[in-house]
């Protein structure tokens, strides 16, 4: 009697098995973005924020004004 409370909609109230569904068919779309991105940054690709990062380290490790043009 309960799975079948828990699997039928009845009284105008949608069963569990219902809402559960419906709110892994919107999350799961968020959990792919979560591992795509995670994927890419396994794969080596960097984003721009990193990028200006590491450069701004050499412009600041520089010994010199002439030195720091190089990395430019």
């Amino acid at each position: 009697m309960r799975l079948a409370a828990w699997s039928m909609s009845a009284d105008g109230r949608k069963s569990q098995a219902r809402l559960v569904r419906g709110r892994a068919r919107r999350t799961i779309p968020q959990l792919l973005a979560v591992v795509r991105k995670l994927n890419e940054r396994r794969a080596g690709r960097s984003d721009r924020s990193a990028d200006f990062r590491v450069l701004a380290r050499w412009f600041a490790k520089a010994p010199d004004g002439q030195a720091r043009y190089r990395p430019w």
